[in-house]
């Protein structure tokens, strides 16, 4: 069991990391509940284990295969880097209309009442 639970482990987190995948959306992907493949990722044995086993009993022992050809008929999925950078661009393009509108100009600084 420890052996299948490293593989599926090991195969999730390469996939994951290739792809920049969070646990919830390899789960909606897979159809595998967010918590058991949350469990399976985990970097404590005990919890890989106890996934692993969670796994083979309800779907068999080819789970690797059946997650690997999940993510795999997945075409093209955005990354976490083109996210951010479309984040960035639309943020960039915002502050340059509110620039050019005047609402981010400085304005004159209080000034504080002499008691």
């Amino acid at each position: 069991m420890r052996r299948l639970a490293d593989a599926m482990a090991d195969n999730l987190r390469g996939l994951a990391a290739k792809r920049g995948l969070k646990y919830t959306e390899i789960a909606a992907l897979t159809g595998i509940h967010p918590v058991h493949v949350k469990r399976l990722l985990s970097k404590e044995t005990k919890m890989n284990v106890d996934a692993a086993h969670i796994f083979a009993h309800h779907l068999g022992t080819d789970v690797v295969a059946l997650v690997a050809a999940s993510l795999e008929d997945v075409p093209d999925l955005p990354t976490r880097a083109d996210e951010e950078e479309e984040r960035a661009a639309i943020g960039d393009e915002i502050l340059r209309e509110a620039i050019g509108r005047g609402e981010n100009a400085p304005k004159k600084p209080r000034r504080w009442k002499k008691d």
